[in-house]
């Protein structure tokens, strides 16, 4: 599938926290993506509230302890 086009991200997934979430991530190379509910308000133009679900390329047991590394 090819992109059509990039939306503006709302602030609740580019806020602190989340950032430092894929930072954490990244810094071990682990791809990590917005999926789920918040994917389709952005994408609809409503507010993103509660969680944030992310899909990650690497095991649960990889990624615990990749944000436990970080303290968070």
């Amino acid at each position: 599938m090819k992109p059509v086009g990039k939306i503006e991200l709302p602030e609740r997934m580019r806020d602190a926290p989340t950032k430092r979430v894929f930072a954490a991530l990244a810094r071990e190379k682990i791809g990590v993506r917005f999926v789920g509910g918040s994917v389709r308000d952005a994408v609809s133009g409503r507010a993103v509230e509660g969680e944030i679900d992310l899909a990650v390329a690497a095991p649960p047991e990889t990624v615990m302890r990749v944000l436990e590394a970080a303290d968070i």
